[in-house]
């Protein structure tokens, strides 16, 4: 078996171990995440089953909101996967590969992290987006006094 490098400070099991369960997300977050394609995916089938006469009697009756909740569905679906893959991950290498799980090498890096509270996506990184602004700004440092 080959000996793995020594992974950086920040990735030591030893400090993800010690993690208060306030600073992990909870269920509903991670399942929040979830919940636009859940949602977007049976609104484009609905959508798509009415306009073909197959769906429920009140979609095969209004062709107009048939439409409307294919084509939702389809922009819901789209922003869902666009907001997936254009968020940026630092780069890494994949030191080995057990059981289909990468164990990743990353480089030493600056991190400023906050844990988010939101029910969706778009509240979550507006959330993020301004307290990293903030801490950029100055905000991370006690106010002096002008003795």
């Amino acid at each position: 078996m080959q000996e793995l490098p020594s992974l950086p400070r920040a990735a030591e099991p030893a400090k993800l171990a010690k993690m208060t369960p306030s600073a992990r997300p909870s269920t509903a977050s991670r399942l929040a995440v979830y919940a636009p394609p859940l949602v977007a995916l049976p609104a484009v089938g609905f959508g798509l089953a009415g306009l073909l006469g197959a769906g429920p009697s009140f979609l095969r009756r209004h062709p107009i909101v048939s439409a409307a909740l294919a084509c939702g569905g389809v922009v819901a679906l789209a922003k869902s996967q666009f907001d997936r893959f254009f968020i940026e991950h630092p780069d890494y290498e994949v030191v080995d590969v057990m059981n289909g799980l990468e164990i990743r090498l990353y480089r030493e890096r600056i991190v400023a992290e906050t844990t988010v509270h939101a029910l969706t996506f778009d509240e979550a990184r507006t959330e993020g987006f301004r307290r990293l602004a903030g801490y950029i700004s100055g905000d991370n440092e006690p106010a002096r006094s002008s003795r």
